[in-house]
């Protein structure tokens, strides 16, 4: 039989396998959490952002919706110019509308006109 300093021994040393084993739960739910978070950060998420804007985006330096919220859709624009030409109104707009989380065609007509005038700055 047992003595309690053994019994107390092997109840300490469950508490332990049992906590080292939360432990490594724990860290498997954190990584399934950050995994679902980067998901869920991708730009391809966003509204208007396709797979070759997205790419475009991060070619330019640009990885994430906070990337882009600092640095705006006209100067992500006028970046991706630099690396496409064709970069055109509609994916100003589309990036002006990633950034209001609506698609392109809701902005108002005042953000439009806007986005307008800075295209032709640039384009014309």
């Amino acid at each position: 039989m047992a003595s309690s300093k053994e019994f107390v021994s092997s109840k300490k040393k469950t508490k332990e396998v049992q906590a080292v084993n939360d432990i490594e739960e724990g860290s498997n739910a954190q990584k399934v959490v950050a995994n679902k978070k980067l998901k869920e950060d991708r730009l391809i998420n966003l509204p208007n952002i396709g797979k070759i804007l997205e790419k475009q985006l991060k070619e330019v330096g640009i990885n994430t919706l906070e990337d882009l919220k600092t640095i705006g859709s006209q100067q992500a624009w006028l970046r991706i110019l630099k690396i496409d030409e064709s970069a055109c109104y509609n994916r100003l707009c589309a990036l002006e509308g990633a950034l209001q989380g609506i698609r392109w065609h809701q902005l108002s007509d005042e953000k439009k006109a806007e986005l307008k005038a800075f295209y032709t700055k640039y384009k014309a």
